[in-house]
């Protein structure tokens, strides 16, 4: 699978911030957790939206989330409003952030997935 095709089940659905053809050949680390445990056949994108339609998606907030997602993102040092020291209360955060947050939640996965995933 390509980097737009996960772009396109990761990013377009869920990022606020998503802009094609901008920065395209990053993603956030969330993005590419996600994108590992895709490839894993941990995950299958396809259930993503039907899995996730009757869970809300506030911003995540778990420091445990934040330090394996958000720790190594290439977007936290400049353009990271929701991780920011004073975040403006109207952050948002990215949407892989959010998509991890509601696999949390929902059960999908675990911390340990992602901490594995990370390596």
């Amino acid at each position: 699978m390509s980097k737009t095709e996960f772009q396109e089940y990761i990013c377009r659905p869920f990022c606020d911030f998503y802009k094609p053809g901008v920065k395209e050949e990053l993603l956030c680390r969330g993005a590419l957790l996600l994108e590992r445990l895709v490839r894993q056949g941990r995950l299958n994108p396809q259930e993503f939206h039907s899995l996730l339609q009757d869970i809300p998606l506030p911003p995540v907030t778990a420091a445990t989330l934040e330090a394996v997602v958000c720790a190594a993102c290439p977007f936290q040092a400049e353009d990271c409003d929701f991780r920011a020291p004073h975040p403006p209360e109207d952050a948002r955060p990215c949407g892989g952030l959010l998509l991890l947050g509601g696999l949390l939640r929902s059960g999908w996965i675990a911390l340990k997935d992602l901490e594995e995933a990370k390596d």
